[in-house]
């Protein structure tokens, strides 16, 4: 006899919907709590098959409450990510020699992505008159994002911030809806009611989607696999190709004051449990393509000794 068959997908990280609701037991109130009663703090994706307000098991298997999907790979080399986190060269200028201090600048990034805080500069500059909940774009791309690497696109419940010296501290307020363009944005609130915001410059998360609501249980949040990337190819995808192994380790885990805390992307606060308490990611990470494993060719610096070879 043959073990039951397992079912997966591989997804992108702007699909959280897609992912918790596919990795939650049915009624989906199981897995997923918002902050209302009988509220699972998501949109299910279109079509997706539950039954009714209580999000019961699909019809055509209702008497089986498991979810849909066992496993959920996340695609994390994704392109909006090179400029501010693989190869961002302000933090890490050679990512080939060891740099546990800047690497963990950039695992924590990470983790401010995956939470929705702002960390990258958009495109263009901003206006906000004082008392307006609308924001204008100049040279903005707020709807669909803009650019070689598609930066500067917001979607409902997103945060944006403005920074000293447009606004005495640092401001961050939240989108009240989708936006229908690339030039306007609807907030819930407004900058100032005092004074306006004139052509200033603002931050946001490299993509859009923060994973750190609704609350989800421990069952989804340890079936959530995490897919890097160690392809290098110059104008294309730039990951973790160039990295040396140790930078690469640390990246996940580093170890802090002898060895009592540790650092890195797999200790991010990137999740909020049923209880309310943040959690990081469980610690299933994947490698994509063994081929492009670093193994000393074009870049001897580059060899993670796991005896792979490019396929030509």
């Amino acid at each position: 006899p043959f073990p039951p068959l397992r079912l997966s997908a591989y997804l992108t990280i702007d699909q959280k919907a897609m992912t918790f609701c596919n990795l939650s037991h049915f009624p989906l109130l199981t897995d997923l709590r918002g902050q209302q009663p009988k509220d699972i703090g998501i949109v299910p994706p279109e079509n997706f098959p539950s039954e009714g307000p209580d999000y019961l098991a699909p019809s055509w298997r209702s008497q089986i409450n498991q979810p849909i999907l066992d496993t959920v790979y996340l695609k994390m080399g994704d392109k909006r990510l090179i400029e501010s986190i693989y190869q961002n060269r302000e933090v890490l200028p050679n990512p080939t020699e060891t740099n546990p201090e800047r690497v963990k600048n950039l695992a924590s990034d990470l983790g401010r992505n995956m939470r929705g805080v702002p960390f990258v500069k958009g495109p263009g500059i901003i206006s906000n008159a004082k008392g307006a909940f609308t924001v204008n774009g100049k040279y903005t791309y707020f709807e669909t994002g803009g650019g070689k690497y598609q930066q500067g696109q917001f979607v409902e419940g997103g945060i944006i911030e403005v920074r000293p010296p447009y606004v005495a501290a640092p401001i961050r307020k939240t989108v009240a809806t989708a936006p229908e363009n690339n030039k306007l944005l609807k907030l819930t609130s407004t900058f100032s009611t005092t004074e306006d915001i004139k052509e200033a410059e603002y931050y946001l998360t490299a993509t859009p989607v923060h994973w750190i609501s609704p609350k989800i249980t421990n069952f989804i949040r340890a079936r959530i696999y995490y897919v890097f990337s160690t392809n290098f190819e110059p104008n294309e995808g730039r990951f973790f190709g160039n990295w040396h192994l140790n930078n690469f380790l640390d990246f996940l885990s580093h170890p802090q004051r002898n060895h009592q805390e540790h650092s890195g992307f797999l200790y991010q606060s990137i999740f909020t449990n049923i209880n309310g308490q943040l959690d990081p990611p469980v610690c299933n990470f994947v490698l994509h393509d063994f081929t492009t494993i670093p193994h000393g060719t074009p870049y001897p610096e580059c060899d993670w000794g796991l005896g792979n070879q490019n396929h030509y």
